[in-house]
């Protein structure tokens, strides 16, 4: 599969989710906004964020003058919504975008503070993801596009690992609304979409070439990345169970990253010897 290819199939499942979201929110189908019973929901505005990045993605798949010009006026009605959203949060304010869809059922959510409105994470998230795509039709700033996604990747990724250790991590750091599953997944999905338009560029370019650094990257990341993710779940299943305390899972966690980094070492130090 080719990185565009890629990229047109992130947009659409991140798209597909959003409208799934805004289907429930129509017909009060409560699944469709959370995925998992009794977690929190996309919120509208959420979802209509997520499609119209969705859409600036798959617009960018298609080099032209005009898809860009479109795709840099919905990537900045994006970043405006996420900037005012975060605003709105330090100033304490009603928000109008809070209600501008399916007013009567998002205000009918009084486990919410502020519903309606996007959380914090998510604006964190899908802010620098829309600012990579407005600036990416300019050569000047292409190069930067690789860098300003990280950031989109880290509340999602880490809301993503609350849902598998079954904990609300972000709350835990002073982000007030979870993230919905629904919308971590999009986002992810958005990130990755992102990353994956040509021409490649910054880190992503030192990840898809064919010399022995870029063949070492795709051997090591993916390891790197899962190998402690799959430890710090695999051990969090042996406290829930009572098979040991939360202290020795601390010390068992470190034991596995050790051994994991070091067999892969190892593993890339056989396969350049070879």
């Amino acid at each position: 599969m080719s990185t565009k290819c890629l990229a047109r199939l992130c947009a659409t499942m991140a798209f597909t989710l959003a409208s799934l979201a805004l289907i429930g929110w129509a017909w009060r189908w409560s699944e469709a906004t959370t995925l998992l019973p009794g977690q929190a929901a996309m919120q509208p505005v959420t979802a209509i964020c997520i499609a119209l990045t969705s859409v600036v993605i798959l617009l960018r798949a298609f080099p032209g003058q005009i898809t860009s010009r479109i795709a840099v006026v919905l990537s900045i009605l994006v970043v405006g919504a996420a900037t005012w959203t975060l605003v709105s949060y330090v100033i304490d304010v009603p928000l109008p975008l809070d209600h501008l869809l399916f007013s009567a059922a998002v205000t009918a959510q009084t486990e919410y503070p502020t519903p309606g409105r996007m959380g914090q994470g998510t604006a964190l998230a899908i802010l620098p993801i829309a600012a990579a795509l407005s600036v990416m039709g300019h050569h000047t700033a292409r190069s930067w596009v690789s860098w300003l996604v990280i950031p989109g990747l880290f509340t999602p990724a880490l809301a993503l690992i609350g849902y598998l250790l079954k904990v609300d991590l972000l709350h835990s750091v002073g982000l007030v609304s979870a993230i919905a599953l629904s919308t971590t997944l999009a986002l992810l999905l958005l990130a990755t979409g992102t990353l994956a338009l040509p021409p490649p560029t910054g880190w992503i370019l030192r990840l898809v070439g064919s010399g022995p650094g870029a063949r070492t990257a795709r051997l090591l990341l993916p390891i790197t990345i899962l190998g402690p993710i799959a430890a710090v779940f695999v051990l969090d299943v042996g406290v829930r169970v009572g098979v040991y305390e939360s202290d020795f899972r601390l010390a068992l966690l470190a034991v596995l990253i050790t051994l994991v980094l070091s067999v892969t070492v190892l593993w890339h130090a056989h396969a350049a010897s070879i």
